[in-house]
Formats: structure tokens, C-alpha cells, sequence
């Protein structure tokens, strides 16, 4: 393959694949954390669909959790937690906390994939060296405390897992937003 067309087609792979499905890991990390330390009904919610379930494309619930995207999902995800007014601070923190720390994960097991196939196929050295530059790149937009700004699509003005953990922390009586 030449140059020019692995790149092209790696780039085709992390925006239509690589990337929903990081968000989607990131969000199940909030997901699981939500599953062991809550009782209640959780939605992940993929692409621009949060608060407007009938625009979302595909829709399945398994158990408590109902998942629902609109496509192309993009980067885009969010998370809420039904009852999240009744979970400790504690337990909301490590729920908030869990999708930046699954996308750290993720970023060390994809950096280290890279690292084993980097004298193997372009392509898949690619993939996974971006995935986990992708992977890094969703903890530290996400665990650093801030409210994204005006050019952040659907995330503009919304506080960051690491803002809202932050709030808690302070003695916030509930995270100003569940993402």
C-alpha cells in the first residue's frame, strides 16, 4: 500500500471506527463504577442525541442500561445516572472518575500494542499508535477540571468529569452536570 493511502484509510478507521468506540469504552467505564456502587437505570447516550432519545438512530437496553446513539456518532458521548441525587459523594466521584481512568487504561494497553507490532504492517502499527494517542487524549480532556468551551459541539459549557469530581470534592452537594 502506498503512503498516502494507509494514511488515508487509517484515517477513515480511527474517525468511523476507532473513535465511537473509544467514547463507548470511556462511557461503560462510568457505566460499570455505576453498576457496583448505584441502584438504578443509567443511558449512554453516543453522538448528538442526549435529552432527545427520538433522534437516536439505534437504541437497545440491556437491564438497567440503555444505550442510544444518533450516527455518525463522532466523538460525542454522555452518560446519565437516573437516580444520581441518591448515590453518596464518594461513590459519584468514583463513578465520575471511572471513564477518564478506563480511557487511561485504554491508552496504556493500545501505546503498548503499538509498541509490540511498531516493526510489523504500517497499518496496524497506525491504528493502534492513534488509538492510544486518541485514548490519551479523551483522559486529559476529560480528567482536567474545566467547562468546555464555545467550539466543543455538544459538550459547550458542560463541566468535565474532573470538574464535577472537583465539585464534589469541595463539598458540592451533587456534580453540576452527570455526563
Amino acid at each position: 500500500m502506498t503512503a498516502v493511502l494507509t494514511f488515508m484509510l487509517v484515517f477513515v478507521v480511527l474517525w468511523l471506527i476507532v473513535s465511537p468506540l473509544l467514547t463507548l469504552l470511556h462511557e461503560l467505564g462510568h457505566a460499570v463504577a455505576a453498576l457496583l456502587l448505584s441502584t438504578g437505570p443509567m443511558t449512554i447516550s453516543l453522538g448528538d442525541c442526549l435529552g432527545r432519545p427520538e433522534q437516536a438512530h439505534v437504541r437497545f437496553r440491556m437491564g438497567w442500561l440503555t444505550v442510544q446513539a444518533k450516527l455518525p456518532t463522532g466523538v460525542a458521548g454522555f452518560y446519565t445516572l437516573e437516580n444520581w441525587s441518591t448515590v453518596g459523594h464518594q461513590r459519584l466521584v468514583a463513578i465520575i472518575l471511572a471513564g477518564p481512568l478506563t480511557s487511561l487504561l485504554l491508552t496504556i494497553v493500545l501505546g503498548g500494542g503499538a509498541w509490540v507490532v511498531r516493526d510489523g504492517p504500517a497499518f496496524s502499527s497506525a491504528v493502534l499508535f492513534w488509538s492510544a494517542v486518541g485514548a490519551a487524549s479523551l483522559f486529559g480532556f476529560t480528567i482536567v477540571p474545566w467547562h468546555y468551551p464555545s467550539f466543543w459541539g455538544p459538550y459547550v459549557g458542560r463541566p468535565s468529569d474532573g470538574q464535577q469530581a472537583l465539585e464534589l470534592l469541595r463539598g458540592a452537594e451533587t456534580a453540576s452536570y452527570s455526563e
